[in-house]
């Protein structure tokens, strides 16, 4: 807020003023909080506001310069099976088979139905990062209320490690035990695989 002070001088003794002038004119000064008059007031006009303005988005610009930002990320080298139109036949010709997978950063979310052969099942995801050279193996995990009679759906999750090269591969296989038999969906003996590669992205 402003505070504005009112001085009156006699124009009889100023020399800026004729004797014809009034007597006496009233000035308007404008003031700070402590009293004193201000020093200078910038006036503002369309032309240098308009510059104003244009320097500040072309700064604006300038800041938000595109940046590219590569980041590694995992891709599918085979059809997801369920997408396929006989899926449900493979599952009851061989027992067990990937139905699809997901990736999330690193980590691999698939899915897997199962032929309905006994009460008591285990389902494990055998996989690799270096050809097979080493392997683990993870659980997977029924999901409730998946079972239509037939079939049974079950579900596993893969951490893959973050220092995986581009260009490197994941591969896996499922296994399916049940009733004292082993059945292994290991796409055709191809096995499954998933390649890392340089996802890059341009950061605004």
């Amino acid at each position: 807020m402003k505070v504005m002070k009112e001085q009156q001088e006699n124009t009889a003794n100023s020399p800026l003023h004729s004797p014809t002038s009034l007597d006496s004119k009233r000035r308007v000064h404008f003031a700070d909080f402590d009293g004193q008059d201000l020093v200078s007031v910038k006036m503002i006009t369309p032309a240098n506001s308009e510059e104003d303005l244009s320097l500040d988005k072309k700064l604006d610009i300038l800041s938000h310069i595109s940046t590219p930002i590569h980041l590694k990320r995992m891709s599918c080298c085979f059809t997801q099976p369920a997408s396929e139109e006989k899926f449900i036949d493979r599952v009851i010709e061989r027992k067990v088979c990937l139905e699809n997978v997901v990736f999330c950063g690193f980590a691999m979310v698939g899915t897997v139905k199962v032929k309905n052969i006994a009460f008591a099942k285990e389902v494990t995801a055998r996989y690799t990062v270096d050809g097979w050279h080493s392997y683990r193996d993870v659980w997977a995990d029924y999901v409730p209320k998946s079972s239509d009679g037939q079939t049974d759906r079950f579900q596993f999750r893969i951490s893959i490690p973050q220092d995986l090269d581009v260009g490197g591969k994941l591969e896996f296989a499922i296994r399916y035990c049940t009733a004292g038999k082993e059945y292994w969906d290991n796409n055709f003996k191809r096995n499954y695989c998933a390649e890392c590669f340089l996802h890059t992205i341009v950061d605004k």
